[in-house]
């Protein structure tokens, strides 16, 4: 049993990969199943009919290598193909059956199972392949008994009555071994999707226990920042002091030096005076040695005259002696002015040096500062769910995230639960908190770690509970009822059910965008935010919304900071309207597209504007 259970694994799991999506390998390994057991049967049939009508048993032997060619396309991957032949030979088998082997052979009886294969090998999106192949199945099944009412095909039963009554067993032992072998198939599903729960909850405790650890080391961070950021005030202030200081000093210098300068001045006009008075002096002694031989005469005015001279002369001696003790003042006082400035060039080196060792103090805990909010923005990204998760969620979606600072206070948050009867709910959240930077992301961690603790089966159900569960959460987790803390979070909130094709949408002040049919809608939120200013009111009744997306849908989810941005050659913001004429303009684009566009546009926009908030987009389509 085990040999043939293994072959049979084998054989089910042509031309399946990793890379496919759960439903598409259920889906080839059912189309591979139902060729394998159709292609087991002919060689009993052959058997039978070898010795009733050769030829039956060659149409069978072609028929036999037609479901061998549908496994050899699906190894190939060829699977469009291979479904399509699937569904035709099989059409072709049930058609020349019935014509050979008689209406009570039960034969006829298969063409049930031909309108029931394309919903078992076809995806349920593709609606118009499984409408045409049902008709084409219908119109055989009338067409058969609309040929047998005007032609008689009795002549080309090859089997008596008795014979075809035998052959009603095997044929009845077939369709049952068929339908049995797909309920096997089912149930083998059932267990691989159970394994696979078991596998994402041990996955989910272990980031739980992570995100733990995570939240320890980020509160230490936050308090060496604190810690650095008081030291960093304190440096500043000393700074101030000193800089004050030496401002005064040089004032003082500055009005010594003018001082000196006002002296030195007087010093030299008064010197200028004594030697103006010198050579009058010395005008007068020539004029005096002219007329010596003129005064010769008179011996009396002479001596008068010499006298006068000499007490002149005195004069002249007694002024020459008082501007040389003038001028060496003059030189003491400079010299002690050289004294006072090499001083003061002194002290302003040694403050320079201090004021060195205190700026390169100051920017070495900068640096610590950036390294640590850095390492802050590796544990947040680590926190958030990769995109790569988002995508195997939601094939076709983008998230665009851009932070104002190295951190940031907008999150994006996704989980899926499976119910008892194997139906999976996704949820998918945009999430604004209160200020941006540090204080922000404090804030999203909080946030992240409520809607993962709060988040259950009962709550994606009914996710407006979700909502009124993590704003009593934000409420207790910041003591709001006892202190001066109101940092809240405004959200939207998505909850996509796979098999009622609805999402049912809750908003905290945050809207939801979606388009359908070519027509924008725009549902909004509640207005009240999760915590914060609305913690006096406990039992805020958050609306939920039901829309029904079994036709091509896209949604949007955002945070605010898209339409803030200001920019543009006038330097305005960018305004919502703009906003929601760029997402229906683009929707009908490729995801991986429009995630570029939205980016490209937004720094065009920004140019060399600073960015004033965080930024988050949440694109995601529905059956498109």
């Amino acid at each position: 049993m085990d040999f043939i259970k293994k072959i049979w694994q084998k054989v089910s799991a042509l031309g399946i990969d990793n890379s496919m999506e759960r439903t598409e390998r259920k889906r080839v390994r059912i189309l591979n199943q139902i060729n394998v057991l159709l292609f087991l049967e002919v060689p009993l049939f052959m058997i039978v009919h070898l010795f009733t009508n050769k030829w039956l048993s060659l149409i069978l032997l072609f028929i036999g290598i037609g479901f061998l060619s549908n496994l050899l396309l699906n190894k190939n991957k060829k699977f469009s193909i291979a479904r399509t032949g699937t569904f035709f030979w099989f059409w072709i088998t049930v058609s020349l059956f019935c014509v050979f082997l008689g209406e009570k052979s039960g034969i006829v009886h298969t063409f049930y199972l031909l309108a029931l294969l394309p919903f078992v090998i076809y995806p349920i999106t593709q609606k118009a392949r499984i409408a045409i192949l049902v008709v084409i199945a219908l119109i055989s099944f009338f067409g058969f008994y609309a040929v047998r009412l005007f032609y008689d095909l009795e002549r080309f039963v090859v089997l008596s009555e008795n014979e075809q009554n035998y052959l009603f067993i095997p044929v009845v032992f077939t369709v049952f071994t068929v339908l049995c072998a797909l309920v096997g198939t089912f149930a083998f599903h059932n267990q691989e999707s159970e394994k696979e729960l078991l596998q994402t909850l041990k996955e989910t405790e272990q980031l739980n226990t992570i995100t733990q650890e995570q939240n320890e080391e980020l509160a230490t961070t936050e308090k060496a920042l604190q810690e650095a950021l008081r030291q960093v005030e304190k440096d500043k202030e000393e700074i101030v002091v000193k800089n004050n200081e030496l401002q005064a000093q040089e004032e003082e210098m500055r009005q010594t030096v003018e001082e000196l300068t006002s002296v030195n001045e007087q010093m030299k006009l008064q010197e200028e005076k004594l030697r103006v008075q010198v050579q009058e002096n010395k005008l007068q002694l020539y004029q005096i040695e002219q007329q010596e031989d003129l005064m010769r005469s008179s011996f009396e005015e002479l001596q008068e005259k010499t006298e006068q001279m000499e007490a002149q002369e005195a004069i002249m001696q007694q002024a020459m002696i008082e501007m040389n003790r003038i001028n060496e003042e003059l030189q003491v006082s400079e010299q002690r002015l050289e004294k006072e400035v090499e001083r003061r060039t002194a002290q302003i080196a040694s403050q320079n040096k201090a004021l060195e060792h205190s700026y390169l103090a100051l920017e070495s805990k900068t640096r610590t500062l950036h390294q640590s909010i850095n390492y802050a923005k590796h544990i947040q990204n680590a926190i958030l769910p990769p995109k790569m998760v988002v995508k195997a969620l939601f094939s076709e979606s983008f998230v665009f995230y851009k932070p104002k600072d190295i951190v940031s206070g907008d999150f994006y948050w996704v989980d899926r639960k499976i119910n008892s009867d194997g139906n999976m709910r996704i949820a998918i959240a945009a999430v604004d908190c209160t200020g941006h930077g540090v204080p922000g992301a404090i804030m999203s961690m909080i946030g992240y770690n409520l809607l993962n603790q709060f988040s259950n089966q009962a709550t994606l159900e009914e996710p407006h509970l979700l909502v009124e569960k993590l704003h009593n959460g934000v409420i207790q987790s910041l003591q709001q009822e006892h202190t001066e803390n109101r940092d809240g979070m405004d959200l939207s909130i998505c909850v996509y059910d796979s098999e009622k094709q609805t999402i049912d949408f809750v908003g905290a002040k945050n809207p939801l965008i979606y388009i359908q049919d070519n027509q924008l809608q725009e549902i909004k939120g509640t207005n009240a935010s999760v915590g914060g200013a609305f913690y006096k009111q406990k039992k805020i009744h958050f609306e939920k919304h039901t829309i029904d997306v079994s036709k091509p849908t896209t949604i949007y989810l955002y945070s605010d900071g898209y339409q803030d941005q200001f920019g543009g050659k006038k330097g305005r913001k960018f305004m919502k309207s703009k906003f929601k004429k760029l997402l229906f303009d683009n929707h009908q684009k490729p995801m991986e597209e429009q995630s570029k566009l939205f980016r490209t546009t937004f720094n065009k926009w920004k140019e060399d504007e600073d960015q004033v908030d965080d930024v988050l987009l949440i694109g995601l389509k529905i059956n498109s």
